[in-house]
């Protein structure tokens, strides 16, 4: 009797996790550095915070990854 619900996809666990290598190898600093509109110390920062669990990231850092893979031709 009610109307649909969304859930959430844990996008920021698996960063951590199962995807963490296609996350790490996406964003090189090499990729990073040959878009030349990102600050590859800038996505470091972000991600060192995002790992560690100091902050959660996930939402620029999927951002990021999303344009990196577009940029690079995985998608």
């Amino acid at each position: 009797e009610r109307p649909k619900g969304g859930f959430g996809i844990p996008i920021g666990a698996w960063m951590r996790s199962d995807l963490n290598q296609l996350f790490q190898s996406t964003l090189s600093p090499e990729n990073i550095k040959a878009t030349g509109v990102l600050s590859v110390d800038r996505v470091q920062t972000l991600s060192r915070e995002h790992m560690s669990g100091k902050r959660d990231r996930f939402r620029e850092l999927w951002a990021v990854f999303v344009f990196l893979q577009w940029w690079t031709g995985h998608v």
